[in-house]
């Protein structure tokens, strides 16, 4: 639990009402994260499922762009682990679009994937 006066539902909602998917996004990777650390592969793939294609049609640089490479990073993990239980093209493809991802990121800027 975040928080026990923080209704992480709540600030989800309202970031879409609001438009600001920054936030958004920061809600729902971060949700998206810890399912798949803490094992909840079903909630993970669930809310890959429903948010990535939003996130990556709408991609939102500025204060929270960080979010992105954890957005990438693990929903290419939980797209890589749906697609060799399901073989479904959906997690093929994302999983390859995560992958191109980093392959560009490390194109811009080698020396910052050197250690990764």
């Amino acid at each position: 639990e975040v928080h026990p006066n923080i209704d992480m539902d709540k600030t989800l909602v309202e970031s879409f009402e609001k438009r600001d998917l920054a936030i958004a996004e920061s809600v729902v990777v971060s949700d998206m994260m810890c399912s798949f650390i803490l094992r909840e592969y079903d909630k993970a793939s669930k809310i890959a499922k429903e948010y990535l294609d939003v996130f990556e049609k709408n991609d939102v640089a500025g204060p929270a762009f960080f979010i992105n490479i954890f957005r990438f990073f693990y929903g290419g993990l939980i797209a890589f682990d749906c697609y060799r239980r399901t073989h479904g093209q959906f997690w093929k493809d994302t999983g390859e679009r995560s992958v191109s991802k980093f392959v560009a990121w490390n194109k811009e800027c080698e020396w910052n994937f050197q250690n990764k």
